[in-house]
């Protein structure tokens, strides 16, 4: 494209200089004259052809990814409810468990209150948590760690429900 722009100029350049400067065919003659020379027409001619250029500017894509990621929620674990059913008795008397569950102790004896522990070992005084539960007041207790615990009332030591949290 620049050639052909230089061509094109050199071209009417050479057309403007050879058509500006052109000779009468009849001979010249002198007349004697009073008025002053008529000055004659000169065009000026570059010495220098002009030159184009032509930039392009390829642009510039940026693309900005924003990954974003989800932290999953977990999932609350549900709770699970075991039943005092009498003096001695629990239902289910064995449940398994995930760590972090919450159990929730109850009762459909109207008139006993229980007086519930959870303990580490079979007859021990080792009491993790104690309390007392109604008809109309149930307790709960969060098991955040793995073993294996044993419910009891505290007044009949011999009695157990077990709880395993894995």
């Amino acid at each position: 494209m620049k050639k052909l722009i230089v061509i094109l100029m050199i071209l009417i350049v050479g057309i403007l200089a050879c058509g500006c400067t052109s000779q009468s065919t009849t001979p010249a003659t002198t007349v004697p004259t009073t008025a002053a020379p008529t000055p004659v027409p000169t065009t000026e001619v570059p010495t220098a052809v002009p030159t184009m250029e032509v930039t392009t500017e390829i642009p510039t894509i940026v693309v900005t990814t924003v990954v974003t990621t989800a932290t999953p929620t977990p999932t609350p674990l549900p709770d699970v409810t075991v039943k005092v059913t009498g003096a001695h008795g629990f239902s289910p008397s064995t449940v398994t468990i995930p760590a972090g569950t919450k159990v929730i102790f109850s009762t459909n004896s109207i008139d006993s209150t229980f007086h519930l522990g959870i303990v580490k070992s079979i007859g021990g005084n080792d009491i993790v948590q104690s309390d007392l539960i109604t008809y109309k007041k149930p307790w709960s207790y969060t098991f955040k760690t793995a073993g294996k615990f044993y419910v009891a009332d505290t007044d009949a030591r011999n009695e157990y429900g077990t709880i395993i949290v894995k």
